[in-house]
């Protein structure tokens, strides 16, 4: 299932921290891959570079990510955030998600390359959050606080 978080008004979803509080402290309970990443981090409204975030890619635990979540802001213009769960192996993986310049994640086919992937975020020029899951419940929890979100079909539709 697909489906799209556009910003409205109180809410701009290009934030990382925004997207991932549905979730509250379960954020600890997976690891987090970020992938072809492009953004901003803030830390008391001022831009600085987090050693954690850098590097095209980024393997954090929920613990990790929680707490940066906590006291930094990151603003993602392009990027992919993928949930796996703790036991994850980056190793035993040999394609990653990338969004920019690539028309596969455009597709309505489109999976994963991340078999693993619970939940996938995919930032596209703070225009467009697209969540790719199977998961229902996930879906239901991103809905109450994103209540303009919209299928990936009707996405594609108007666009």
């Amino acid at each position: 299932m697909r489906v799209c978080i556009e910003s409205f008004e109180g809410s701009y979803p290009f934030y990382v921290d925004e997207v991932l509080s549905v979730f509250g402290e379960e954020v600890k309970d997976f690891n987090w891959v970020f992938t072809d990443i492009e953004g901003y981090i803030f830390h008391e409204e001022k831009e600085v570079t987090l050693p954690e975030l850098e590097g095209d890619l980024v393997v954090l635990t929920g613990s990790e990510l929680y707490s940066i979540i906590q006291e930094y802001n990151i603003l993602l213009i392009f990027g992919v955030i993928t949930c796996v769960s703790l036991d994850f192996n980056i190793d035993e993986v040999n394609e990653f998600p990338s969004i920019n310049d690539n028309s596969y994640y455009w597709s309505r086919n489109y999976k994963s390359p991340l078999k693993e992937a619970r939940i996938e975020f995919g930032f596209f020029d703070t225009t467009v959050v697209i969540v790719t899951t199977d998961e229902v419940d996930l879906v239901g929890k991103l809905k109450r606080s994103f209540p303009a979100m919209c299928t990936f079909d009707a996405f594609l539709e108007k666009s």
